[in-house]
C-alpha cells in the first residue's frame, strides 16, 4: 500500500470494499494523524470536564437514553467509580465509567456509559476505554465484569463480544423507551 497525504486523507472520503484489511484502515487513520495517537486521557475532574460530558451525553444519545445532570451527580461521589475522559486539544473525544468492587461479593466491575464523539468513532476508542475498565476491575481485584446494553445496539454488542464479554440473558423493557436489555459478562 502506498503511503497516503495527510492533506489528501483528510479533504476525502475513502471508501473500502469487502477485501480491504482492518490494518489497511488503521494505517490510513494513523497516516493522516486521525488516530488515537494525540488523545490524553485522564480521570474525571468534575470542574473542568462537567459541563462537555453532559454536553456530548446530549449529542450522542436521543433524550430517552441520555444520563442526566443529576444521574451524574448521584454517582461522583461513589468510591468505586472509575471514570475517565479523553481530550484531543481542548475537544473532549470521550469519556467511560465503570464501578469497581460491586455484588455480594465485591468482586465484580459493572462497566456503564461508554461515550464516544461521533468524529472519533471507528478509531478504537470504544475499545481502549472498555480496555481501561476491565483493567481497573482487575486492578481492584474483582473477578467478573457485566455489563447492559440495548439490544439494537449492535456497535456495542460486537465491541463488547470482541472485548471476550458473552451473553448471559435478556432484561425486558429496560430503558426508556422500552427496548430491552441484552445482559453480558466475563471473568478478568
Amino acid at each position: 500500500m502506498t503511503k497516503l497525504d495527510i492533506k489528501e486523507v483528510k479533504q476525502k472520503t475513502y471508501k473500502y470494499s469487502a477485501t480491504t484489511t482492518k490494518e489497511q484502515i488503521h494505517q490510513d487513520l494513523k497516516t493522516a494523524g486521525l488516530y488515537m495517537s494525540k488523545l490524553i486521557f485522564r480521570p474525571f475532574n468534575k470542574e473542568t470536564d462537567f459541563d462537555a460530558v453532559l454536553k456530548m451525553e446530549r449529542e450522542c444519545f436521543q433524550p430517552y437514553e441520555a444520563w442526566t445532570c443529576e444521574q451524574y451527580e448521584a454517582i461522583l461521589d461513589d468510591p468505586n467509580l472509575y471514570f475517565m475522559v479523553a481530550y484531543d486539544g481542548s475537544a473532549l473525544a470521550g469519556n467511560t465509567f465503570a464501578f469497581v468492587n460491586q455484588g455480594d461479593d465485591k468482586d465484580i466491575t459493572h462497566l456503564d456509559n461508554n461515550v464516544v464523539s461521533p468524529l472519533y468513532r471507528r478509531r478504537g476508542l470504544g475499545n481502549k476505554f472498555t480496555e481501561m475498565r476491565l483493567q481497573a476491575g482487575r486492578d481492584a481485584g474483582d473477578k467478573k465484569a457485566i455489563v447492559e446494553v440495548a439490544i439494537d445496539n449492535m456497535p456495542s454488542i460486537l465491541l463488547l463480544q470482541s472485548a471476550g464479554f458473552t451473553v448471559y440473558g435478556r432484561f425486558p423493557k429496560y430503558y426508556r423507551n422500552e427496548v430491552d436489555a441484552l445482559l453480558l459478562h466475563m471473568y478478568l
